[in-house]
């Protein structure tokens, strides 16, 4: 009687502690992303920006600070995978984030630095970023159960949504009516807070030490699941490619409304689409949802057919209002089957591994992105000019849309299966 009661103690003791410690976990991880979400609004729009502006309307120069940014970001993507396996990946996240710290100062003390030193600049971002991902990817999956990252990631999209209505504004009318060096500073600020929440989360280590690419490939082979697996690669491959549409946008913007402020409201009023339609696409059934993806996934390619015939307040509008459709409701799902995507056609044993075989997929279609600001750049970078290079990408997304719905459809039964385990 008294051990039967102590085991009930022991394990009512167990239950609340996991649910203090998961709750805990999530505080922490929302709150370093949503930071973090904060600071790419402002170095992915806003430096970029400044980029554009002190090159004196140099489009080159932003293709190539993008470039670099992609490639680094794949290098120490691979970097983080390989120390998550040695140290506790929270770690990889703090070195982010002082790493962006430093970033921040830099960018504060050598303003001039962004006119001749653009591509140390992007080395810099790019390298913040896959220190970051290449933890925090592995993060989400070791924190998270397979039920609660589509969760985690619903609540991140709509939260990453407030801050893209609140901050775009805010920093465009802060560079323009106060100093470049005071939003930069306010913004250091924030990677400071960041910091702060990385030493929340607690998290054990991973079990195996060692990167098993050429097993994991064996074993994807053995269980027949090689297929499916490069299928996904090709929807992840596709969705790499509209990296440069942020950039694109920005650029046209400026050349259409020429300040920061123009960015940040166009930016801020229609980040509340993104979360309409995202917790609407949540909520509905699933003979909703299917109309919704599809009309998310091309109604963007044709709302970018009056850019072709004018840039201005309404064209930029109506643009702005459909482009944020499939930035969260075709990205949520894309992320979603990323990161399970070891439980569905893996294994548990080979997390790491598979988000670095995902991650190579994201680094080709950005170069090729890339590439095309690049030819962009190249005609002399008009507005007509930077139209097509949208349409084209936007065309890219609805593939990857395509692509993503017919694995999904192809592969349901096996990701049922591995949910209800």
């Amino acid at each position: 009687m008294i051990t039967c009661l102590n085991a009930k103690r022991y394990n009512g003791f167990v239950q609340t502690y996991e649910k203090k410690l998961e709750k805990r976990n999530l505080i922490a991880m929302l709150g370093f992303n949503g930071t973090f979400m904060l600071l790419w609004v402002f170095v992915s729009i806003f430096l970029v920006a400044q980029v554009f502006f002190v090159t004196n309307y140099d489009l080159a120069a932003v293709a190539l600070f993008v470039l670099i940014e992609v490639i680094a970001i794949f290098i120490f993507y691979w970097i983080a995978s390989w120390a998550s396996k040695k140290i506790k990946a929270i770690w990889m996240v703090r070195a982010a984030t002082v790493l962006i710290c430093v970033f921040l100062v830099l960018v504060i003390v050598w303003q001039d630095g962004l006119q001749s030193h653009y591509m140390v600049f992007g080395l810099m971002w790019g390298a913040v970023q896959g220190l970051y991902w290449g933890a925090t990817n592995f993060l989400i999956s070791k924190v998270f159960n397979k039920e609660k990252v589509m969760t985690f990631f619903i609540i991140c999209f709509v939260m990453n949504s407030v801050v893209t209505i609140v901050f775009p504004f805010t920093f465009g009318f802060a560079i323009d009516f106060g100093s470049w060096a005071l939003t930069s500073g306010a913004v250091l600020g924030v990677g400071i807070l960041q910091l702060v929440f990385t030493f929340i989360l607690k998290t054990g280590m991973q079990e195996d030490r060692q990167l098993q690419i050429k097993e994991y490939f064996r074993t994807l082979k053995k269980s027949g699941k090689l297929k499916s697996a490069f299928g996904l690669w090709f929807v992840v491959f596709f969705a790499g490619f509209p990296y440069t549409l942020t950039a694109m946008m920005t650029i046209l913007i400026i050349m259409a409304y020429g300040t920061n402020v123009s960015i940040g409201i166009i930016g801020s009023i229609f980040a509340v689409f993104g979360i309409v339609a995202l917790l609407l696409y949540r909520m509905s059934k699933d003979k909703i949802k299917s109309p919704m993806f599809w009309v998310s996934s091309i109604l963007p390619l044709v709302a970018s057919i009056g850019l072709f015939f004018y840039v201005g307040p309404l064209t930029v509008i109506i643009f702005n209002a459909a482009l944020v459709l499939p930035q969260n409701i075709v990205n949520v799902e894309e992320n979603n089957a990323r990161i399970n995507a070891f439980r569905h056609i893996g294994g548990e044993q080979f997390m790491i591994e598979s988000h670095l075989f995902y991650e190579s997929a994201f680094l080709f279609g950005r170069v090729l992105s890339c590439c095309l600001l690049l030819i962009v750049a190249a005609t002399g970078t008009t507005q007509t000019a930077l139209a097509i290079g949208m349409a084209i990408i936007l065309l890219v997304y609805v593939i990857h849309a395509a692509t993503l719905f017919i694995w999904r459809r192809s592969n349901v039964q096996l990701i049922n299966q591995e949910t209800q385990k």
